[in-house]
């Protein structure tokens, strides 16, 4: 778990990560986790700016409805 921590904290401070911590990360959740794994950072990135944004939904009535895909 702590290779994963490493990652985060390499990713959050530095804004980048070593060869080292990337092949770590890689080696303890494979490919796919990996993946998931950063994909979760991502949704943090996203949430903790919303938060610190102080975000709002929009109403439902403000916002555009898609046009019907053609058939």
């Amino acid at each position: 778990m702590r290779r994963s921590h490493n990652y985060a904290t390499e990713m959050y401070r530095d804004k980048a990560v070593t060869d080292a911590t990337y092949a770590a990360a890689v080696k303890q959740f494979r490919e796919k986790g990996f993946i998931d794994s950063r994909r979760h950072l991502y949704y943090d990135t996203v949430a903790m700016t919303l938060i610190t944004g102080q975000g709002r939904c929009p109403k439902e009535e403000d916002v555009p409805q898609l046009a019907a895909l053609p058939r």
